[in-house]
């Protein structure tokens, strides 16, 4: 009885020890939520993958240097069902313009590109897409 007991006390340990872990993912602490910022480049890369499709864009910086910017979206099946998206929605040497949140200052860069949360993205062709709408 006591090792049934305890078999169970770990398992429950074990699952908020993860849940913890899932909602830590998907935290939005990296992000400066009341801050707006808006990128505009030529793409470089687009990864159609789990557990977020990835999209560097190579913006030029205010001194005229290019700078690789990466950009994170919901999960593919979120993006496929909610805008239509795959993994041909984005080439290299598409123009592109991303609407979002920027990182917060004291956060460190990740693998040396700043990057930015997407609310809206401008298509190649023009379109304006919300990719990020309140409440999700």
């Amino acid at each position: 009885m006591k090792q049934k007991a305890l078999t169970i006390l770990l398992a429950v340990f074990s699952c908020g020890v993860l849940s913890t872990a899932v909602f830590a993912h998907h935290g939005a602490s990296r992000w400066d939520v009341d801050a707006w910022g808006t990128i505009s480049g030529t793409v470089q890369r687009f990864d159609w993958q789990n557990p977020h499709p990835l999209l560097l864009v190579d913006v030029k910086s205010d001194k005229g240097d290019s700078e690789t910017w990466a950009v994170e979206f919901h999960p593919p099946n979120v993006m496929s069902r909610g805008v239509g998206w795959s993994h041909s929605t984005f080439k290299p040497g598409d123009k592109v313009t991303i609407y979002g949140h920027p990182e917060k200052k004291s956060v460190p860069l990740v693998n040396g590109m700043k990057s930015l949360r997407p609310v809206k993205v401008t298509m190649p062709g023009g379109q304006i897409v919300t990719v990020d709408p309140p409440g999700y």
